[in-house]
Order: structure tokens, then C-alpha cells, then sequence
């Protein structure tokens, strides 16, 4: 069910949930944490709830639990884009433990990161969760703290080819700019498929505008 990367395995989205969301009469594998998970079984696959990451080893070291990584939407977050309450009440099982909880996503910052902090009872302002986030598919990443310690921006040319090939094509073309933004030569119907993700609301700058970024 994942891919062992040095002393965590990443879970895929489809994704392995805590047992709560599957089963509240179970007991829970946090009782054990940061102890040993001796049996797999105690994680279940579901369509929603928080994703682990596991190393499932053998010996009592290799089996604790290292960290979470989840992915946000229809994992962390449900199908209204926001925490169920089993969802939070595991969240904040697994961090009262000072395990890192590390949310890895394709989802730009925006209001929903606010919406989860608050859900929490974390700072509104915080970008993360107690562990490092990737935001972008990894265009951007981000320590614990909330800083950037990652980014990749494409160059000024690139984005020019990028911008004149959607204007040929006649495809709609949004932007991610390195302060929280999402642009657009202008706003239509394809733009507002973004709307409901919660992310920065997409704003429309011109084409002139488009190939100045970079």
C-alpha cells in the first residue's frame, strides 16, 4: 500500500484512513502510539479521512509511526471541502503525540489552509499543520513553520511560449505566482472550476500582464 522512503512509506490518496472512519467501535491504533502497530488490520482503506504513512518493519523501532503525510482533497478533506469531526479528533490524537503531520497536495495556499487551521484550533495564519506541506504538486514546499523552503518558478521565455501556445490553442490558462495568487488573461467558465476548491479566487490580468510574470 506504499512506497518505503527512508524511515516513513508513503500512502497513496486512494488512501489508508485511521480506523475511526471505518469502525468507532474498534479500538483505536493511536491507543499504542508511538509504540508498536503490530497488525496491519488495524488500518483500513477508505475513500476519506486522514492518510497514513507507515513503516511496517519488523522489530518494535521499524514499526512506530514516523509521520503522516495526507493528501487534501477527498482525503484529509470530505466532499464539502472540509474536516469531519472524526477526521479533526484523529488529527489532533496523532499531533498531541509530536508526530508530524505533513499535508502533500496539488492545492495552492488559499482559504481552505484557513478553514483547516481553524478547524483545529491552530493560528488562522499558520500554513501547516505540525510537520512540513507541499503545496502545488511540489511546487512549492514548506517547513513546519510555515516558510517557504522550496519553490520552482518558471522562467520569463517560458512563460511567454506558455501564454502564446494557450492563445493559439484557445485554452484557458491560470498561473500560480510565489504570493499566493492565481491569475488569468481574463476569467471564464473554465477558470470558475477552480472556484469550489477553495483556493485564491482566480484574478483576471491581461495578456499583457500574463507575460510579464515570471
Amino acid at each position: 500500500v506504499g512506497i518505503a522512503a527512508s524511515d516513513v512509506a508513503f500512502a497513496p490518496s486512494f488512501s489508508l484512513a485511521l480506523r475511526p472512519t471505518l469502525d468507532m467501535r474498534a479500538p483505536s491504533p493511536l491507543s499504542s502510539l508511538p509504540h508498536s502497530l503490530a497488525h496491519t488490520s488495524r488500518l483500513g482503506v477508505s475513500r476519506r479521512g486522514a492518510c497514513a504513512t507507515l513503516m511496517m518493519g519488523s522489530g518494535q523501532e521499524r514499526n512506530r509511526v514516523k509521520a503522516v503525510f495526507t493528501d487534501v482533497d477527498g482525503t484529509l478533506l470530505n466532499s464539502k471541502h472540509g474536516l469531519d469531526d472524526a477526521t479533526t479528533l484523529m488529527l489532533k490524537k496523532v499531533m498531541d503525540k509530536g508526530i508530524p503531520v505533513c499535508m502533500a497536495t496539488g492545492k495552492a495556499r488559499g482559504p481552505w489552509v484557513r478553514q483547516v487551521m481553524e478547524s483545529m484550533g491552530l493560528p488562522e495564519e499558520s500554513w501547516t499543520l505540525n510537520g512540513p506541506s507541499v503545496f502545488i504538486q511540489g511546487l512549492l514546499v514548506c517547513n513546519p513553520e510555515g516558510k517557504a523552503i522550496h519553490r520552482t518558478v518558471l522562467d520569463n521565455p517560458t512563460v511567454r511560449k506558455v501564454n502564446a501556445l494557450a492563445a493559439d490553442r484557445g485554452v484557458s490558462l491560470v498561473s500560480y505566482t510565489t504570493d499566493d495568487r492565481i491569475v488569468a488573461a481574463q476569467i471564464d467558465e473554465w477558470t470558475d472550476l477552480l472556484l469550489p476548491y477553495s483556493e485564491p479566487t482566480p484574478q483576471p490580468i491581461g495578456r499583457r500582464e500574463m507575460d510579464l510574470l515570471g
